[in-house]
Parts: C-alpha cells; sequence; structure tokens
C-alpha cells in the first residue's frame, strides 16, 4: 500500500485493459470440494467458455493473472488467473482507447 503521506504514482493506465475468452475448466469440480465417485466424475467432467474483460496484471508463459478492480491505494479485487492454454483470444485495448479514463 502507498504510505498516505507520499504522493500518489497509481496509474491505472500501466496495467493494459484486456478482454480475453477462456476455457473455465474448474467448473466440473464440485462447489464444495466434496470427493465424488470415479464415474461420476467422467461423466460430469467438462468446461465454460468465459469472457471476461479487466486489468492485465501478468502475462507470462505460465499464467495470465486479469483483475477485475483496481484502488488508488495500490489494492486489487476480482483476480482471475488463467493458464495460457486455456486462453481461446485475447485483445489489448490501445493506450490512445483509454485516454480520457481516470
Amino acid at each position: 500500500m502507498l504510505d498516505a503521506d507520499a504522493e500518489s504514482k497509481f496509474d491505472p493506465k500501466a496495467f493494459p485493459i484486456v478482454y480475453i475468452q477462456w476455457r473455465d475448466h474448474t467448473v466440473s469440480a464440485p462447489v464444495d470440494g466434496a470427493w465424488i465417485e470415479l464415474k461420476d466424475a467422467l461423466k460430469e467432467t467438462g468446461f465454460i467458455v468465459v469472457h471476461e474483460v479487466g486489468f492485465l496484471l501478468k502475462n507470462t508463459d505460465t499464467e495470465i493473472v486479469i483483475a477485475a478492480c483496481l484502488s488508488e491505494d495500490e489494492g486489487t479485487k476480482g483476480l482471475s488467473t488463467i493458464l495460457p492454454e486455456c486462453v481461446i483470444s485475447m485483445t489489448q485495448f490501445k493506450a490512445e482507447e483509454q485516454d480520457g479514463w481516470s
């Protein structure tokens, strides 16, 4: 967090805004994390396609991290960690398209 007496250097434009489509394969897991029988697990596997817009915090060979919100005290909320193999497409907004956003 920033020091309350320090001048804030928060710049949301330091994190590109992206629209990403990705496959969420965790939806096949039981909500409560309970064990299920193997025969049921084989029937319930699958994924859904998620459409997400957010701030791109990290983009590496092993993970992509998107934040729904950034706060001026350097907080964040609503993180999604996505495996690159699950990405269908990702579009980054150009910096000039973000002009006037503050």
